[in-house]
């Protein structure tokens, strides 16, 4: 994956079943024999290669399991992401190097949420239907470095009294 020519594998690995699973990302190496040498907790979001024209290789992204409390079990899932690159035997996390990507998926994200909110009155109750979304949009914001857009969009979307405890708290979970 580094380009060593050291053979590495990875396994994504799941618990639990259908949209209840939890995801972890591992990478095993053969140099001498076979071990993990780095793994990755990605929750309800499944890991997948992609690739970046700002960062040569293979990435993978992985969602944060710390944001997965937002979604609720009827709705689907939405992440935060993180995006790793293989290194000399460990993954890096090169999320600030990744803005097209994180603006890529948090337009898909936002249309998901407009179509939803084009058949609802505009209220809390409803910014918590969709909380979940909401959450990885603020937090895919502050990972590409936009932080201004990141409380714009949740002033925008979340219109909950309690908005600068969430904001705090995504914070937490990003930073």
């Amino acid at each position: 994956m580094d380009e060593d020519n050291n053979n590495e594998y990875v396994v994504i690995d799941s618990i639990g079943s259908g949209e209840n699973s939890y995801f972890n990302l591992y990478v095993f190496n053969t140099l001498d024999s076979f071990y993990l040498t780095d793994s990755v907790l990605s929750g309800y979001t499944k890991p997948y290669e992609t690739v970046s024209e700002d960062v040569e290789g293979i990435l993978f992204a992985t969602g944060n399991a710390a944001c997965d409390k937002f979604n609720s079990l009827n709705d689907v899932t939405f992440s935060t992401l993180n995006f790793w690159k293989f290194v000399e035997g460990s993954l890096y996390l090169v999320n600030s190097e990744v803005y097209d990507l994180y603006i890529e998926e948090n337009n898909e994200i936002i249309q998901i949420i407009d179509s939803f909110l084009e058949t609802r009155v505009s209220d809390c109750n409803t910014s918590k239907e969709v909380l979940g979304a909401i959450a990885a949009v603020y937090a895919n914001y502050l990972s590409a470095g936009e932080d201004t857009l990141a409380i714009k969009f949740l002033k925008e979307y979340y219109l909950c009294a309690d908005i600068d405890q969430l904001e705090i708290e995504l914070k937490n979970i990003v930073m």
